[in-house]
């Protein structure tokens, strides 16, 4: 498929608790043509995910033998020791196909992911609209420890 045919990859970039999946969410009803990359990660499932629907959920050895085979765009070790990572495959099997790959990701990722794409990538920064708001909203989520809200904030 020529490169006019492909679909562009959008990255929506923000802190936890800003607004991505919200925004991501109406994205996806609105436009047809925008799919959801799923993300890798070392983290445990939260009540309400599934795995390959929400995250793919790897263990350590796995998403370490993923890094080493180069099977990420990109990847990332947070604070905790979690770690989140883009298939490469799942996003160049979306835009082959016309799709319009949806990406919810770190600053540092998004500016690796438009440095291997370039035009063929639109990254978009959600801001928070305050630092109140941004902990009210974690704190809502009741999956964060004092240790991990600080550290978000």
């Amino acid at each position: 498929m020529s490169e006019d045919k492909q679909g562009k990859i959008i990255v929506l970039v923000a802190p936890s608790g800003s607004g991505k999946t919200t925004i991501a969410k109406k994205i996806l009803r609105i436009f047809p043509e925008v799919r959801f990359s799923i993300s890798a990660t070392t983290r445990r499932p939260r009540a309400d995910e599934n795995d390959g629907v929400d995250y793919f959920f790897l263990g350590d050895e796995a998403f370490t033998e993923k890094v080493k085979n180069g099977d990420f765009l990109e990847w990332e070790e947070f604070y905790n020791g979690t770690r989140y990572g883009t298939l490469r495959s799942e996003v160049d099997k979306m835009t082959e196909n016309g799709y319009f790959p949806l990406l919810d990701i770190e600053v540092k990722g998004a500016m690796n992911i438009k440095k291997m794409y370039g035009r063929q990538c639109v990254t978009i920064f959600i801001r928070p609209p305050s630092l109140k708001e941004l902990k009210r909203r974690l704190i809502e989520r009741g999956s964060e420890t004092k240790q991990s809200l600080q550290n978000r904030i």
